[in-house]
């Protein structure tokens, strides 16, 4: 009952954001952050962009700092089954790049500050720089530590100087002049 109550006073910030920022509401995923129910993550499929913000129960201020990242697109004229059925499961929250010679696709749901918890090498580049589809795709390998987890915490508790890439901001030093 405490996490539907907690993403909904989320979700309403969301929707208030959104409109303020002309960011649409069509596509939009809520859901807490690693370990608690206070911090939620936030991601908006917007055509061939996405956004991803943070908010959380103990913010003092409203505002949701979206970052705006490119979604990519898939390069070639067909799609594979395995990608359609991805789509389908993700409910469209994908994202596609090229990681040197391999050809990544991102489940943009789970996962947090570019380090996606499941992303699949579908391709990799041949000689003459054409795609070629892999038999079966692979699992690409992601970097996940522990290191991120105290700022993790210091988000959780408010400080809104720490945006979506777990990284500081000059966010409150900016809002604490305007006032």
């Amino acid at each position: 009952m405490w996490g539907f109550a907690a993403q909904q006073v989320i979700a309403d910030r969301v929707e208030e954001n959104l409109a303020a920022q002309n960011i649409s509401n069509d596509q939009v995923l809520i859901t807490p952050s690693p370990f608690n129910t206070l911090l939620w993550r936030v991601v908006v499929v917007e055509g061939d962009q996405y956004f991803e913000g943070l908010a959380s129960l103990l913010d003092s201020d409203s505002q949701i700092d979206f970052i705006q990242r490119s979604r990519g697109e898939w390069p070639l004229e067909s799609k594979p089954q395995t990608l359609i059925g991805l789509e389908a499961f993700s409910h469209g929250f994908l994202g596609y790049r090229q990681d040197g010679e391999k050809l990544i696709v991102s489940d943009l749901r789970l996962g947090m500050a570019d380090s996606l918890a499941f992303e699949f090498v579908f391709a990799k580049a041949t000689a003459d720089s054409k795609w070629q589809l892999l038999e079966a795709p692979t699992r690409y390998p992601s970097e996940r530590s522990l290191d991120q987890i105290s700022v993790l915490w210091e988000r959780m508790l408010g400080d809104q100087g720490i945006d979506a890439n777990l990284q500081r901001v000059a966010y409150n030093t900016a809002r604490e002049h305007q006032e």
